[in-house]
């Protein structure tokens, strides 16, 4: 992971990539993120991504985007005006019974005790703009000149002279620059009749079409820290950036306080980065405050990267650690599967795991747990947060979660030191 983001940013630095204009969009500026995810999928095993769904599902799901989400929850539908849009998480949690999006409903909260009027943007509400804008990106013929033509080429001959992997980078920046340009408008459209003053979004990596369209009318694009934010990383993170110059990037960035989750360079000067809190971290410390630790209770955070890692080092060291009990969190968007098909053949060795989901809390696991194993997620820094004592493991990526050891929050352990020697 260092050798792809150290590559990323240096390609960067020398070519000026952040400037770079094709067909009058900042095509690197847009697809940076999508460019970084490919290649860590092309050159780093992982264990994203459920179950396929077959065709008729597949199906279902489009018709009811098309036919459901475009019309019932279109957004242009509504006359009512508003000062404040929030594009919400297309990520869910289950708290207190229901679903939540944990990184707006406090924020929203706060919104409504100040009787700001503001309007919730869930995915439903955009699959308008989506499935239109897909439509008309089909007549858009981006433009690119022999001089781009050439750049492009010659970035991804560097790409895999450094990296050994081919990246078809002209055709991603053909895909980003229809996706922006047929989006544009509608974004622009929506903002300007519902008359809206700010904008906050999670996750601004995707969204350079609505961040564009919100600052060419003058409106304050906020971002809401969602997330582990580090300089060993590659998202919102700009070492080489004059502050406040990306015309893809919010205008003000919000970081949840007291948590030191954000070690990265923010392409913003410090009084457009804003301390606000963590409401539902702190209310699930309260709600779960009086759960007894288990001395000898080990919750382990999986990861995409590295979940096979993971997973052999806990099954191996499970097998002479039968007094402890341990709870293996699976990240939301790995392959549930792959876990059941890796101990179904002899399970009775693994008696003392048990494997859970996204439908059980994570902070309940937390408040019970001693111990908690890992390389690097924001849950290990929450766990911290809980009293919990961090384990990282010595694998590719640990390196996100120095900062936990540098604050004495941690420990590093090689995959060849036995977890039991660690623990007496």
């Amino acid at each position: 992971m260092k050798i792809i983001i150290d590559t990323i940013l240096d390609l960067e630095k020398k070519h000026h990539l952040l400037e770079w204009k094709i067909a009058d969009i900042y095509a690197w500026q847009s697809a940076r993120a999508k460019i970084y995810q490919l290649l860590l999928n092309t050159i780093i095993p992982n264990n994203s991504g459920h179950k396929k769904k077959n065709l008729i599902k597949k199906y279902l799901n489009f018709s009811k985007r098309i036919f459901m989400n475009s019309l019932f929850y279109n957004p242009f539908i509504s006359f009512d005006k508003y000062d404040t849009l929030v594009f919400e998480s297309d990520r869910r949690y289950f708290v207190e019974g229901k679903y939540i999006d944990i990184y707006t409903k406090y924020f929203c909260d706060e919104l409504e005790k100040e009787n700001i009027l503001y309007k919730k943007i869930k995915p439903k509400h955009q699959d308008f703009i989506h499935i239109i804008s897909l439509f008309i990106s089909n007549f858009i013929k981006p433009k690119i000149c022999k001089y781009d033509f050439e750049k492009i080429n010659n970035l991804e001959c560097e790409i895999n002279d450094l990296l050994g992997v081919k990246i078809d980078i002209s055709a991603i920046f053909i895909q980003e620059i229809k996706r922006f340009k047929s989006s544009y408008p509608f974004y622009s459209l929506l903002l300007k009749i519902k008359n809206i003053k700010n904008v906050y979004l999670i996750n601004s990596t995707d969204k350079a079409s609505l961040i564009k369209a919100a600052k060419d009318l003058n409106i304050i694009v906020n971002e809401l820290q969602h997330g582990l934010i580090v300089k060993e990383g590659l998202i919102a993170n700009y070492p080489n950036t004059v502050e406040d110059s990306l015309a893809y990037f919010p205008n003000k960035f919000f970081i949840w306080e007291k948590l030191n989750m954000v070690t990265s360079k923010l392409p913003l000067s410090d009084k457009n980065i804003i301390n606000f809190k963590n409401k539902h971290l702190q209310n699930m410390l309260e709600k779960n405050k009086d759960i007894a630790k288990k001395d000898n209770q080990i919750l382990v955070i999986s990861q995409p990267y590295g979940s096979s890692e993971i997973l052999k080092y806990i099954l191996e060291n499970s097998k002479e650690m039968q007094k402890w009990n341990f709870i293996y969190k699976m990240h939301p968007v790995e392959n549930h599967d792959s876990f059941r098909d890796a101990i179904i053949n002899d399970f009775s060795k693994y008696s003392n795991i048990t494997f859970v989901n996204n439908n059980q809390s994570v902070y309940s696991l937390m408040s019970e747990s001693s111990y908690v194993v890992g390389i690097f997620s924001t849950a290990l820094f929450e766990a911290s947060y809980f009293g919990c004592k961090i384990i990282l493991l010595n694998l590719p990526g640990v390196e996100f979660s120095f900062s936990l050891i540098k604050n004495s929050n941690a420990i590093l352990l090689d995959t060849e030191e036995k977890l039991s020697h660690v623990l007496k």
